[in-house]
């Protein structure tokens, strides 16, 4: 059985800051994972990925592999309680998913 899980933002853009991106999409086929996105983390990371990246790479490619690799899902927002409001869809995201972790 798949764990299900959500990475963060952040943790993307760590990755694709050096291109390494594919570290993330193989560690979820090796270990069998679930990662959950919806469109408001692709749209995060389509907003930053050209002011994070230090090397050379096609940013559309990037997210391509980061699609390829996770479930895009729609969920509703109606969590409230992040400490950071910004947040609140990852919550969302991890509830309505059924995701144990979220990786931040």
């Amino acid at each position: 059985m798949k764990k299900a899980l959500i990475i963060d933002t952040s943790v993307f853009l760590t990755y694709i800051s050096f291109n390494k991106v594919y570290r993330i999409t193989s560690a979820i086929q090796l270990h069998n994972l679930e990662v959950f996105v919806n469109e408001t983390l692709i749209n995060e990371i389509e907003r930053n990925i050209n002011k994070t990246l230090q090397v050379d790479a096609n940013p559309l490619e990037i997210i391509n592999q980061i699609l390829t690799a996770t479930t895009l899902v729609k969920i509703v927002p109606s969590f409230t309680q992040s400490p950071d409001p910004k947040d609140n869809f990852l919550f969302d995201l991890a509830i309505q998913t059924n995701s144990e972790i979220i990786i931040s």
